[in-house]
């Protein structure tokens, strides 16, 4: 994604094999202070991502929920209903 003043890359797919890139992220600055150095040249932060417990922590709240305990928070029905619009819209159907 780029922006006015920087951009964000975001790269790879954490898997258990490790047989895709790294994920990672970078995010790049532009200097406006002198903008003849800064061409091309953007500050780049990058930031690696070894470990993924999203799918974890979905787990144990799906698990809760199915045995009385909680109520589904995060990828409920309605949140897959909502990417699917998202997704329509941008496929334009």
């Amino acid at each position: 994604m780029t922006f006015e003043n920087g951009y964000i890359n975001l790269d790879g797919i954490l898997s258990s094999t490790r047989s895709y890139a790294p994920e990672t992220m970078v995010v790049g600055h532009r200097r406006l202070e002198n903008i003849s150095f800064a061409m091309g040249k953007p500050q780049e932060l990058i930031t690696y991502y070894e470990y993924d417990k999203s799918w974890d922590f979905e787990l144990d709240e799906f698990i809760s929920a199915v045995n009385g305990g909680a109520r589904v928070v995060n990828g409920t029905s309605k949140d897959a209903y909502e990417i699917m619009k998202i997704t329509d819209h941008v496929y334009g159907k």
